[in-house]
């Protein structure tokens, strides 16, 4: 299986650090998730932080 090298959806950066199941960008601080990157756009990923700002406007809501 071919590895696929990654960069940044937000600012296309390849200065990234890839742990298992996603990545870090150096460049903008955020982490993504591969399986994003392997399904989606880059102008339609959202970065684990915006994620989970999102979630927890939802759970404070309950």
């Amino acid at each position: 299986m071919t590895k696929k090298n990654y960069h940044c959806p937000r600012c296309g950066g390849v200065d990234i650090y890839e742990l298992d199941d996603s990545f870090n960008c150096f460049n903008c601080k955020l982490e993504f998730e591969k399986k994003d990157c392997d399904e989606f756009n880059d102008e339609n990923i959202l970065s684990v932080e915006e994620k989970m700002t999102f979630f927890d406007a939802f759970y404070k809501e309950e």
